[in-house]
């Protein structure tokens, strides 16, 4: 008498997928339409702006001791913060792709929505800088360090100052604030048309 054996399907391999897809889709949606309630879209700029302010008092009156994060060459400043708007666009243009592709038009509306994005930002940087180079002066901190400095006077840009051993002192910006603030404001306008879009997919 032969024996037939019973082996239960493993469903846990293959709702697995499905079930993190589906827990990322309602994170997604619970986000979009939060950002969707108009107190909240006029109270999240504002949030950021209050931040911004804040810090840069404290900044400047130095009432929080130097650590680790206050050296621009911390890692979390060099490898995520300066390459902000990359990794923003990394993470939106599959993100657009994989909620949209069965509408092309709006898929291709989204992504050239990022392209103008791109040129504000870039417009925006470039300002900042350009501010800073015309309300700025080098200086040198040490009396000894003008002997490195023989034309001292023609220094007129921040790059020449540095290489020269100064320090340019001008009205900075932060694009660190800027673009951190910005990200998040992009990231949150791609997520608010998703729900609604999904539901004419479906």
């Amino acid at each position: 008498m032969s024996r037939c054996s019973y082996q239960s399907p493993d469903h846990s391999s293959s709702k697995s997928p499905h079930f993190n897809m589906a827990a990322v889709d309602v994170i997604v949606n619970k986000f979009a339409a939060l950002w969707r309630i108009r107190y909240i879209r006029l109270t999240l700029p504002l949030i950021f702006l209050g931040i911004s302010i804040v810090g840069s008092v404290v900044k400047h009156t130095q009432i929080v001791p130097e650590t680790y994060f206050s050296n621009r060459r911390n890692v979390v400043n060099m490898y995520f913060v300066k390459v902000s708007w990359g990794w923003t666009l990394l993470l939106l243009t599959p993100f657009i792709l994989f909620t949209s592709y069965k509408r092309l038009t709006f898929a291709l509306r989204r992504l050239s929505s990022l392209v103008v994005a791109t040129a504000i930002w870039y417009t925006f940087t470039e300002a900042f800088s350009y501010i800073e180079g015309t309300t700025g002066t080098c200086h040198v901190p040490e009396p000894e360090a003008m002997d490195q400095v023989p034309h001292h006077d023609e220094i007129t840009s921040k790059w020449s100052c540095r290489k020269a051993g100064g320090q340019w002192d001008g009205y900075a910006i932060s694009g660190h604030s800027f673009i951190l603030s910005y990200s998040a404001l992009i990231i949150a306008e791609e997520m608010a048309p998703m729900p609604k879009k999904q539901s004419e997919l479906a």
